[in-house]
């Protein structure tokens, strides 16, 4: 699997500094777990329902120079979240969200892109019951259903605190939304925007700023 622009945004974005436990749900490439490695010292659980997935991110995870703090598990996350005993300060996904849609011929894209295996409700349910008190579950999602994913996740019990429009090229509108949930409604809504490529092309400098530190040559 390739790894997205999706994924790097919210692994730069996502307020990561106090978190001692992390997980990452559907980590794919494990690229997200290893952003986190990367940002935070924290233990870094990343749970794969696919199992070709899961083996690329262990080894991605054993060739890094975090392994010791980076756990890959097989593993479907409605099945983790009713079973675990851990809590966590932070949750972060890139979930699927394609839904009845045309699928991919590769199995493996099908199951990272659309969420029969992971509905979005499924996916607040089972984040409510392993985060910390204080913790937030931060996720990039299509800003065009983004009102329908918040009152979902209201109904259980998340509401959002951060929410960053992203807009692919200057004078376009947004096409995703990245945001922070956490489990008790704040007193006002951070509102904040990216945009990835000005109008000739070229990366902006906002999103270099943000994105620096995980590209080569950027």
């Amino acid at each position: 699997m390739k790894i997205g622009t999706d994924a790097v945004l919210l692994g730069a974005w996502v307020n990561c500094a106090n978190a001692q436990t992390i997980l990452d749900i559907g980590t794919g490439t494990g690229i997200l777990a290893l952003m986190m490695a990367q940002r935070t010292n924290a233990r870094i659980n990343a749970v794969e329902i696919s199992e070709q997935a899961a083996n690329e991110a262990k080894k991605n995870a054993e060739l890094s120079p975090w392994k010791n703090r980076v756990e890959i598990i097989q593993i479907a996350f409605q099945q983790y979240s009713d079973s675990s005993n851990k809590k966590f300060d932070l949750i972060i996904s890139n979930p699927p969200f394609f839904s009845n849609s045309l699928k991919s011929p590769d199995p493996l894209r099908t199951v990272s892109r659309h969420d029969e295996m992971l509905p979005f409700n499924e996916l607040v349910i089972g984040a409510v019951k392993i985060l910390n008190h204080h913790g937030q579950l931060n996720l990039i999602l299509p800003s065009e259903n983004l009102e329908s994913r918040i009152k979902s996740a209201a109904a259980s019990g998340l509401f959002p605190w951060r929410i960053c429009s992203v807009i692919s090229r200057d004078g376009k509108p947004a096409v995703r939304s990245m945001i922070e949930f956490r489990l008790f409604q704040p007193d006002t809504i951070l509102q904040e925007s990216i945009t990835i490529r000005n109008r000739d092309g070229f990366y902006t400098e906002e999103y270099k700023k943000l994105t620096c530190d995980f590209y080569l040559g950027l």
